[in-house]
C-alpha cells in the first residue's frame, strides 16, 4: 500500500494508466481461462448401453391337412315299368287339307305415337265435311239456278217473238206488273222484270227431302220499293204442298234485295207476280 502510495504521490497523472492497463489485463485474463478450461478439465459424457428387443417370436407353423374326397354316392336304379301294348286301331281315312287361309299383308307400323281423336277433332271433322257439303250442294244449286235462268231467258224471248213485234212494247209472258194478264210494258221494265227472275232463280232450290212432284205451282206478289227492297209479300195461289210453300217464301226473303230500278223507271213502287214450279219461276 505504501508503493500505490508512493507512486500517486509521485506520479499522480500516470493514475488513470495503470488502472487501465489493469483492467484490461484482468479481461484478458478472463477470456483466456474461459477458451482454454475445455481443454485442462476433459468431461466423456457417459452412453447409455443400447438393449435390443424382439417382439414376436417365429415358430413353425404346421401344414394344414388334406381334405379327403368324398365319396361318389350310387343312384338307385329306376325299374322301368312294362306298359301293356294298346289294342291297334282301325286307321281312319285322312281329312284332306284345309286351304290355309291367305294372311292379310302386315300394316305398317308408325314410330309416331298415335294420336285419340278427341270430341273436339270429331266435331272439327264432321263440321268441315258439312261445310263441304253445303259448298258442293250450293255450287250444283248455282249451276241449275244459271241453267233455269238460261232456259227462263230463252223461253222469254221465244215468247216476246212470237207476240207483238212492235218496238215500242211487247206483251210479257214473265213476271209483269199486277195489272193483268197481257199487259203491255216498256223496255225498260222487261228488262227488269228479266233482271229480277234470274236474281230469285239464284235462291230457288228445292232440298231433296222429298220427291217434288212437277205440277206443284204457287204463285206469290211482291212489292218492291224503289232500292230494291221487298216491303210486302203474300200467296195468291198456294200449291197443295205447304213444305212446297214455305220454301217459296224462303226463296223471297233470301233474294231480298232485288236490283233497284234501273234508269227509265220513274216508279217508286212496283208490284211484281212470281209463278214459282219445281223447275223454274215464271
Amino acid at each position: 500500500m505504501q508503493i500505490f502510495s508512493h507512486l500517486n504521490a509521485e506520479h499522480p497523472e500516470d493514475q488513470w494508466r495503470i488502472s487501465l492497463g489493469l483492467a484490461i489485463g484482468a479481461h484478458l485474463l478472463i477470456v483466456v481461462i474461459t477458451l482454454l478450461a475445455p481443454y485442462l478439465f476433459q468431461y466423456h459424457r457417459k452412453m447409455p448401453e443400447v438393449y435390443t428387443v424382439n417382439l414376436f417370436t417365429v415358430e413353425d407353423i404346421p401344414a394344414p391337412q388334406l381334405a379327403r374326397p368324398p365319396q361318389p354316392q350310387i343312384a338307385p336304379r329306376k325299374i322301368k315299368e312294362i306298359k301293356p301294348e294298346p289294342a291297334p286301331v282301325k286307321a281312319q281315312p285322312t281329312p284332306p287339307p284345309a286351304a290355309t287361309p291367305v294372311s292379310a299383308a302386315p300394316k305398317t307400323i308408325s314410330l309416331k305415337p298415335v294420336k285419340k281423336k278427341t270430341k273436339s277433332d270429331i266435331e272439327n271433322v264432321n263440321r268441315l265435311r258439312n261445310k263441304l257439303l253445303a259448298e258442293n250442294k250450293a255450287q250444283k244449286a248455282r249451276q241449275v239456278a244459271d241453267q233455269r235462268a238460261k232456259d227462263a231467258l230463252e223461253s222469254l224471248k221465244q215468247a216476246i217473238k212470237a207476240g207483238d213485234t212492235s218496238k215500242d212494247a211487247v206483251e210479257a209472258p214473265a213476271p209483269a206488273p199486277r195489272s193483268g194478264a197481257g199487259v203491255t210494258v216498256d223496255e225498260n221494265t222487261r228488262r227488269y222484270l228479266v233482271a229480277v227472275n234470274n236474281h230469285v232463280q239464284e235462291h230457288w232450290l228445292l232440298p231433296d227431302l222429298q220427291s217434288w212432284n212437277d205440277d206443284l205451282e204457287a204463285i206469290i206478289i211482291i212489292h218492291v220499293r224503289r232500292d230494291g227492297v221487298v216491303i210486302k209479300d203474300y200467296f195468291e195461289s198456294k200449291s197443295e204442298n205447304i213444305y212446297f210453300n214455305q220454301f217459296v217464301q224462303k226463296a223471297i226473303r233470301d233474294a231480298s234485295p232485288l236490283p233497284p230500278f234501273p234508269i227509265g223507271i220513274n216508279d217508286q213502287e212496283m208490284e211484281i207476280g212470281l209463278r214459282f214450279r219445281p223447275g223454274a219461276i215464271f
